[in-house]
């Protein structure tokens, strides 16, 4: 990666990847407003949790809005990796949203994606933010990246403990069976 990204406010700028996901979270809200609201539920949050969340939501507009500065390395490697990756963790990020949707409140979420991981709506979201870094090859964007990642990460945490507390048992076997992020850790 570049560590001089000429930033450049553009239209054709990096920030074009960050819209997509949020015009999809804009298009479920009005299709699936009882999903939208059960995953935006922040009821159970502790304040640290609330921290980490809002630090989560600061880090990923702020990326999207310092990406309208920084260029899409078009024509480059960096630039067919990027989509290439985006496109694949724009699928996944349907797919995981759809296992999440289809899923009963009062149920743990076990299904589609979720076998493989317990928390793939975080995870595609996240490779979707980094397919941005590497499309503009920009230092900047990663760091960033970095930082909503470590942020996310005590959401997870939180989350884990409420389904922890919600879900007992199921929740407990799902956990010895399905890693924290896809396919690891």
């Amino acid at each position: 990666m570049s560590y001089y990204t000429e930033l450049n406010i553009g239209l054709w700028n990096a920030w074009i990847g960050g819209v997509i996901p949020i015009l999809s979270h804009l298009f479920i809200y009005f299709i699936d407003k009882k999903s939208w609201k059960r995953l935006g539920d922040m009821s159970w949050y502790t304040p640290a949790d609330k921290i980490a969340a809002y630090a989560s939501m600061i880090m990923m507009y702020g990326m999207i809005l310092f990406s309208v500065w920084v260029p899409l390395k078009t024509g480059t490697i960096w630039f067919y990796s990027g989509i290439v990756l985006f496109c694949i963790s724009y699928i996944c990020y349907v797919v995981s949203y759809r296992n999440y949707a289809t899923t009963p409140p009062d149920e743990a979420i076990v299904k589609g994606l979720y076998r493989f991981s317990r928390n793939p709506l975080y995870f595609f979201y996240s490779l979707m933010m980094l397919s941005l870094c590497v499309m503009s090859a920009s230092i900047y964007l990663f760091l960033i990246w970095i930082v909503y990642n470590i942020s996310v990460h005590f959401i997870v945490l939180g989350e884990e403990r409420y389904c922890l507390t919600t879900y007992d048992y199921q929740y407990r076997v799902y956990m010895k069976n399905s890693p924290r992020y896809f396919l690891f850790f």
